[in-house]
């Protein structure tokens, strides 16, 4: 048995966005600051990993003195229609990895119920007293584990699953050159290969530096090498830039799939972040919803001292519009980068982002979905309850 030092109240297991952020979280509430809490991970986060984008409403977001820029232009550029959006509501935003993981481990260190590890995890289990986390070196235990280390099966038969990688430079020019006030959303006047979407966007910190990233929702990665040549030929070509530093460059992978996910594993374990399903799958945004998904666990805790979150039928109609956008891609029905552009050119974007957070009301998805081309969705939507009956029987 493990040593009474060594079990916890809570144990999260994995140190990224999710589990850092469900961490602050729990910090943050006055019934559960001073809960026993080990942060498991098998490194400390120091580098400018990754960065993350979200667009919301106001200056709301519990993370807000750490946005690094916001925007409230978005340029949108598609296949014979082009638009620059003045936003109303909404801001878009964006937080770098490295200022996240500072600002959290400032946070969360100056409270002594919380502890960090550094070492590598083997197994987690659930147990009929709680559940079991094993290294290389020690067995931890405890009432609840969080887990964000787990790896789901996205190979599901009746399941459709792209891959959203992206690789960016921060690039510096020596003169002014760029609109700190607009970024570019979503750029897919660039070559295309057959119905894949492949797009850059651009967010300018000021006028003589921004981050350029290239984008795809396709099956398989790319060779280095060719990130590297779409980067550089937009820059050149599409940005007019021949003189330039690349300051930083990031490369991630993002997986957009509706294979189901359990995020509850047993009675005491629970997933969190791409482990539990909170990838919004369409499109492979996942910071906002994650917040608002780990924020929903610690309110649960508060008042019931259960951590499982409950989601009514008629919120799962998302999960299907994402199915069917998934089967339009993955069975090559429409074009990406048109899909994108008529949707965006026919709806306002506000309507465009209540629908892609899931805050929408059910007459506004309609409007949406209207203006989908009707046929390769169609098909796309029968070929989903095929599938989604087929699962059922199984």
């Amino acid at each position: 048995m493990p040593h009474p030092d060594q079990h916890y109240d809570y144990i999260i297991a994995g140190g990224g966005m999710a589990g850092l952020s469900l961490a602050y979280y729990l910090n943050q509430s006055e019934v559960l600051r001073e809960k026993k809490i080990l942060i498991l991970d098998k490194e400390q986060k120091t580098a400018n990993d990754r960065t993350w984008c979200f667009w919301e409403r106001g200056e709301a977001n519990p993370l807000e003195q750490i946005v690094y820029r916001k925007w409230h232009k978005l340029d949108f550029f598609g296949t014979g229609f082009t638009k620059r959006y003045e936003l109303k509501d909404y801001v878009y935003k964006m937080i770098r990895g490295i200022d996240f993981y500072r600002f959290i481990a400032e946070n969360l260190r100056k409270n002594p119920n919380i502890t960090f590890a550094f070492q590598e995890i083997r197994h987690i289990a659930d147990t009929a007293q709680g559940a079991e986390v094993t290294t290389d070196t020690t067995k931890f235990t405890a009432n609840y584990v969080f887990d964000s280390t787990f790896r789901p099966d996205f190979a599901h038969k009746n399941a459709h699953s792209l891959l959203q990688h992206f690789k960016g430079w921060v690039l510096t020019v020596p003169q002014p050159h760029f609109d700190p006030a607009c970024a570019t959303l979503q750029d897919f006047q660039v070559q295309q290969y057959g119905d894949e979407a492949r797009f850059f966007y651009l967010l300018p910190f000021s006028p003589t530096q921004a981050l350029v990233e290239y984008t795809l929702f396709s099956p398989q990665l790319l060779d280095q090498q060719q990130y590297d040549a779409e980067l550089s030929n937009y820059v050149q070509q599409k940005l007019g830039l021949t003189d330039y530093t690349i300051d930083e460059e990031e490369f991630g992978v993002i997986p957009m799939s509706d294979a189901p996910v359990a995020e509850s594993q047993g009675a005491h374990i629970v997933r969190i972040g791409t482990s539990g399903g909170y990838v919004r799958a369409s499109t492979g945004y996942t910071f906002a919803r994650t917040q608002r998904y780990l924020q929903t666990i610690v309110h649960n805790l508060e008042k019931t001292g259960r951590p499982e979150r409950e989601a009514s039928w008629f919120s799962k109609r998302f999960r299907f519009y994402d199915s069917v956008m998934l089967n339009v891609l993955v069975k090559k029905r429409h074009s990406g980068a048109a899909f994108f552009s008529g949707l965006y050119r026919d709806n306002n974007i506000e309507r465009i982002f209540d629908f892609l957070d899931e805050h929408s009301r059910f007459p506004s998805e309609i409007r949406v979905m209207l203006t989908a081309p009707w046929w390769p969705f169609t098909v796309a939507a029968a070929d989903v309850l095929r599938r989604r009956a087929a699962r059922m029987l199984r």
